[in-house]
Order: structure tokens, then sequence, then C-alpha cells
């Protein structure tokens, strides 16, 4: 038996979905100029092991780390 989701948690993955690609070209490339700030989220990733799930704009960088 699987309960249903609740209205909020549909209305909020609605509204992530909405907008990912818009903000996935607007800053996905924002570590670019940025080396210390890539190779501080480098350790982390290898620190905590991260797989690069999320929306924000490090997740290729945490990606990449990873594999």
């Amino acid at each position: 038996m699987t309960a249903e989701t609740p209205d909020f948690i549909r209305t909020t993955r609605t509204s992530y979905d909405t907008i990912a690609d818009d903000y996935t070209a607007q800053f996905s490339d924002q570590l670019a100029d940025s080396p210390l700030e890539r190779s501080l989220l480098g350790a982390f990733a290898e620190m905590v092991g991260g797989n690069g799930d999320g929306d924000g704009a490090p997740a290729p960088m945490v990606s990449r780390v990873m594999v």
C-alpha cells in the first residue's frame, strides 16, 4: 500500500520542473572562472561521497569528481 503524494509535494515538484531548464542554462558555467570554488567543491564532494544529484549548478562538477 502506498500513500498518495500530498498536494504540496506535487506543487513543489511541478515548480522545480518548470524552472529547471532555465536555471541550468543561466547558471551551468558559473564556476568557469572560479578555480578556488571548484577546488573546494571538488574536495567537499570527495569527502562526502556525493553522487551529483540535485538541481543546483554545481551538480555537474560533483558528478565529474565522483566518477
